[in-house]
């Protein structure tokens, strides 16, 4: 069939759809912008599981709707019997001021055992139920200093066992930042215009006001000082 002049082609680029576990934190929040820059349809994944700074799911909201997720879950998970010895789940716990003390660099008491073990795996499920593949986690190379499921290796262990079951063949957990400092991914979001204000990074907050000096705190104060040198 011969084409008259004024036809105009048009190309449909479908978009890809994947999975990000989103708190409302800076790293997060900015591998959101990343990817949706990516024109990649995103179904995010909160979770309440009693943590201390349950506010950040309120970040994660708005930073759900700006960004034009495909989907926003909220799930709760009861940590209560697994998470005393954390900071961030046992509400009688003091948290550590670290701007008296020196920063830890290895597991401390904001660690919750298998929190991310659990999170992973509900959104393993969850790719597995949808037909999806791609599952992003907004780690950086700060975490992996101090929190065991936040290294490479624990990543790497993950997908193994996926690829090791036919049902969840091809999934993958994504970590894009996993080598970049907290700075550097500061400096990402700056680029991709996310509005840091929007976003809740603090282990102890008062409302939604940070608290300035948890753990969380004092590392994204240190991270922005560097990124704006």
């Amino acid at each position: 069939m011969k084409l008259g002049k004024n036809f105009i082609k048009i190309i449909i680029i479908k978009k890809t759809e994947v999975i990000l576990l989103l708190s409302g934190g800076i790293d997060s929040t900015t591998l959101l912008a990343e990817l949706t820059s990516q024109s990649k349809q995103v179904h995010a994944i909160s979770f309440d599981y009693g943590q201390r700074h349950l506010a950040e799911i309120n970040f994660a909201i708005t930073n759900a709707a700006h960004y034009h997720v495909i989907a926003h879950h909220i799930i709760k998970l009861d940590f209560e019997s697994i998470s005393a010895t954390s900071m961030l789940t046992n509400q009688y716990k003091r948290p550590i001021n670290y701007q008296e003390v020196p920063l830890p660099q290895g597991p401390n008491e904001t660690y919750v055992p298998g929190r991310n073990l659990l999170m992973l795996g509900y959104a393993a499920a969850y790719a597995e139920a949808n037909g999806l593949k791609d599952i992003y986690l907004a780690v950086n190379a700060d975490d992996g200093q101090r929190f065991p499921d936040c290294k490479p290796v624990f990543v790497d262990a993950l997908n193994k066992l996926w690829q090791g079951c036919p049902n969840t063949e091809g999934i993958n957990v994504l970590v894009p930042n996993i080598l970049l400092t907290k700075a550097r991914v500061i400096l990402k979001s700056i680029e991709l215009g996310v509005n840091l204000q929007q976003t809740l990074s603090c282990y102890a907050p008062l409302g939604h006001k940070e608290c300035g000096t948890c753990l969380s705190c004092v590392l994204k104060k240190e991270a922005l000082n560097q990124a704006l040198r």
